[in-house]
This record gives structure tokens, C-alpha cells and sequence, in this order.
């Protein structure tokens, strides 16, 4: 292990190397406040701070983990188990602090079976990987929360000093392909949700889907070159009740599920029947546009005897087909009134009527939207008896159609699904930044949606073949 004297050894090292350095940034510091009589004196003394203070972190991580590789180099468990494969191996990273060059030693095994770098495995950076975790996480947060396009289109703000920034520095630019890259190399782990109370023994479920552009390669012929080519997107969303607030209302016990499976119900069901207990539930209403995959599953629903399910069909359809059957402000609200006091006859005859002296075309469409009411009658009353309407139109805006369709470009079905995932998990309050923190290089991590702190850094483990004890290096980092 790391003994005591060693952490000695190398704290006075570092503070050696670090001592003249700090006293230069205070110096240079008071003599800009003072003797400085240029009216920016405010303005050039805190970016010059600044500057300075960036050069001692980057220069102190430097300093500290080469001075560890010589030590552990020149350790005696070195020297009894590894070689020197090679010496002064430099590698760069970005960090918070910006670029960061070190150099280390390559070290291989007694028996040449095993070769490894003490610094990488100590630090616990990945091969080949010039960005680190924290970096590649902020980045990821921010393109859930946006698109990879807008975070790729600014500097980094996260490590770009504000001078970079005055200056409009393009140097921390990250390409947005890196970006897409980083998201599809994170192999997802699902999340624990808390569960929720559902106090009143009644659920609400809502779905709708939304049709999402596909990216498609090298197709075969002309015909599939000029044909759109789409992603079917599911949208899922479960609450308890609802509540005024302010002017606005609010779902309560909101859960939001997305997918785009060809078994979407069978993923739902596995998932909320772990987040509410349905055998509390007494009733249960599930709200739509009356779709044929939607009405497909809601016999899935009923997870226990005293589940009763009642199928509603969304008022906004409805309002949607009388309003494309008529212009007429007085006969669209005739219609209303027919369907909701359950005037079936008179609607038809009403329906009927529109028809006459239309071409066929017209006459084609006024009857589609006529047999979509009739035939969903029953459902369209349900919704009129239901207290709590149906609101999937603006959540289908607001979960899906903003991030994935209200700017042209296409998504790859091989990284979809993964996109989808990542923006439910932010919908539903998951911190994607601590997610990934915890499970970039750990996909067996559970993660809980109250786990927001960053405990991860409170302790350090290694399986390096120096084991150090963590007690100890902490009281060496401070």
C-alpha cells in the first residue's frame, strides 16, 4: 500500500512545486489592483486572476499524478511484480480546467500477461477517451435538455474561461458527431422510481403517439429515395388526480412513459405496475384519440379483479372532425351538443345533410369523420362523465414533438430508442448528468430518482495493484 511516508514524500513535493507558483498569482493579483490605473483595471485584474488560476489547477493535477507514477514506479511492489514497458507516455484530457498533458509509465506483468497504466487506473479514465466524465456528462445533460445541435454550436462553457468567451474562441467547440457518439457508447441503466401513492384508488392513463423523421442509408432503389421514411414514438402518461395552480393545472402522481417498441403495453405495464399498487386501485380511466394500438391494449390495464377500466375518448378529436365537416359556427356547435346529450339519431341526419351537393371527395371525408364518431360514441360520452380531461395533445407537444420534431432532421432506429429513454428519464426529474457520472463505466448501477447527491466522490476503490488506503489519500488531497 501507499504508506504514510510516501503521501509525505510526494505532498512535499507538489507543495514544492506549487508554493511559487500560488505566491506569483497574489502577487500578480495585488499588483494589478494596485498599481493598475487603466479604467477596465476591475474588468483585466479578475480575467487575469482568472487565468492564473486556471494555469495552477491545471498545473497542480499535472504535478500530483506524475509525481504519483514516479513513486509508484520506483515503489518495491513495483519492482517485484511489473516492468517498464514504456516510459514518459504523454496523454492530454480535457477537463473542467481545460486541456491537461501528463506523461506516465506503461507497465506489463512479470509473466507479459497483463499491461496496464498506473495513472489511468487510478484516476479511472478509459482508453482513448480525450474528454472526461465530467465533461462528457455535462455535455450529454445539456443535449437531452436541448439538441446536440445547439450544445455543439457553442463553446464549452464549462471549462472556457470568460476571456475564451469575450473572444469568441471556437477552440472548446465540441463536434456534434462526439456528442451523438458519447450518447450511443452509454449503455443505459434502468433507473429505480419511488412509488406513488394513489390516495383516491383512481388512475388516469393518457397515450398518443408521435411520428418521428427516420435517417435512412443507401437505399436501394429510386422509389425509396424519395420516400419519407418514419419512426412510430409512444408516449404514455399516468397521474392520480389534478389540482389548481394559479391559473394553470397541475397532474398529480405524474408518471411519463416514452418508447418506440413494437410492444409498447407490455413495457408500460412491467413498468408502472412497479411506481402504483393496482391491486388498490378501484378505477381506472384511460384517455385517447381512440387509435386501434391504444384501444388494443387497454385490457392490459387490468391488472387485478377489481380494476375497472373505462375507455374516453379525447374531447379534442372529436371537436377536431366536427370542425373539418363545417364552417358553420352555429351548426359545429348544433353538432357538439348532439353528441354530448347523446342525440345520436339527429347527428347522423345532421352529418347526412352536409353531404349533400358535395363532390366525392368531400362527401369521402365528412363520412370518415362521421363513422370515427359514431363509432366511438360510448367512448366520447365516458370522456363527458370523466373528471379529469383529456390534456395528451400538449403533452405530446411538450415530451416528444418539441425535442423530436419541430426541427428537420432525422434519428437512426439502431440510437432512438436510447434517446427516447434518456428524455423520459429527464421528464420525470431523473438529473441526467448525475446518472451518468454514476453509470458511464457501471451499467449494473441502480439508480434512484431521489439520488441526486454526488455521494460517488465521498469515497475512492480501487482494484489497482497498489491498494491504497482511501482514508489516507483523502487526508492527502486535503
Amino acid at each position: 500500500s501507499i504508506t504514510q511516508n510516501l503521501l509525505n514524500v510526494t505532498k512535499k513535493f507538489v507543495f514544492l512545486q506549487l508554493n511559487s507558483q500560488l505566491k506569483n498569482i497574489i502577487t500578480n493579483f495585488l499588483d494589478n489592483l494596485l498599481f493598475c490605473f487603466d479604467e477596465n483595471k476591475y474588468i483585466k485584474t479578475i480575467l487575469q486572476f482568472e487565468k492564473d488560476v486556471y494555469n495552477l489547477l491545471n498545473h497542480s493535477i499535472k504535478c500530483i499524478v506524475e509525481t504519483l507514477d514516479n513513486q509508484f514506479k520506483k515503489s518495491e511492489e513495483r519492482i517485484s511484480k511489473w516492468n517498464i514497458n514504456k516510459s514518459n507516455v504523454t496523454r492530454t484530457i480535457t477537463t473542467i480546467y481545460g486541456d491537461i498533458t501528463f506523461n506516465r509509465t506503461y507497465y506489463e506483468s512479470k509473466n507479459k500477461e497483463e499491461k496496464f497504466f498506473y495513472i489511468d487506473k487510478l484516476l479511472g479514465l478509459e482508453q482513448y477517451k480525450r474528454y472526461d466524465p465530467i465533461i462528457r456528462g455535462y455535455v450529454i445533460d445539456k443535449a437531452i435538455k436541448t439538441n446536440a445541435n445547439k450544445v455543439a454550436s457553442y463553446s464549452l462553457d464549462i471549462n472556457t474561461p470568460i476571456l475564451s468567451q469575450i473572444n469568441n474562441s471556437t477552440e472548446n467547440k465540441i463536434p456534434r458527431q462526439t456528442i451523438y457518439r458519447w450518447i450511443k457508447e452509454w449503455e443505459l441503466s434502468n433507473p429505480k422510481y419511488d412509488t406513488i401513492e394513489v390516495p383516491n384508488k383512481k388512475l388516469f392513463v393518457m397515450a398518443d403517439e408521435k411520428w418521428i423523421h427516420e435517417q435512412v442509408h443507401n437505399e436501394q432503389n429510386e422509389e425509396e429515395k424519395n420516400k419519407r421514411h418514419y419512426i412510430m414514438s409512444k408516449c404514455f402518461v399516468v397521474f392520480t388526480g389534478i389540482k389548481q395552480k394559479g391559473k394553470r393545472k397541475e397532474l398529480i402522481g405524474k408518471h411519463i412513459f416514452i418508447t418506440d417498441s413494437k410492444t409498447p403495453w407490455l413495457e408500460f405495464i412491467n413498468e408502472i405496475s412497479t411506481i402504483y399498487d393496482f391491486e388498490q386501485i378501484e378505477e381506472i380511466n384511460f384517455l385517447s384519440d381512440a387509435g386501434n394500438w391504444l384501444l388494443a391494449g387497454t385490457n392490459e390495464l387490468k391488472l387485478f379483479p377489481k380494476n375497472i377500466v373505462t375507455v374516453n375518448t379525447c374531447e379534442f378529436h372529436v371537436k377536431q372532425k366536427i370542425n373539418r365537416s363545417t364552417r358553420d359556427t352555429e351548426l359545429r356547435k348544433k353538432l357538439y351538443d348532439l353528441v354530448y346529450n347523446d342525440n345520436k339519431k339527429e347527428f347522423i341526419e345532421k352529418m347526412d345533410q352536409l353531404m349533400e351537393g358535395k363532390n366525392e371527395k368531400r362527401i369521402e371525408k365528412i363520412t370518415q369523420y362521421k363513422e370515427y364518431i359514431i363509432k366511438h360514441w360510448k367512448t366520447i360520452l365516458n370522456m363527458k362523465n370523466c373528471e379529469c380531461k383529456s390534456s395528451m395533445e400538449s403533452h405530446i407537444s411538450h415530451c416528444l414533438a418539441e425535442q423530436f420534431g419541430s426541427r428537420p432532421k432525422g434519428y437512426s432506429r439502431n440510437t432512438i430508442s436510447k434517446y427516447l429513454k434518456l428524455h423520459e428519464y429527464f421528464l420525470n426529474g431523473i438529473n441526467i448528468y448525475d446518472l451518468y457520472l454514476k453509470t458511464y463505466n457501471n451499467n449494473n448501477y441502480v439508480y434512484n430518482e431521489k439520488e441526486l447527491n454526488f455521494s460517488l466522490f465521498d469515497k475512492l476503490n480501487s482494484n489497482l495493484p497498489s491498494v491504497y488506503n482511501s482514508g489516507q489519500f483523502l487526508q492527502f488531497l486535503k
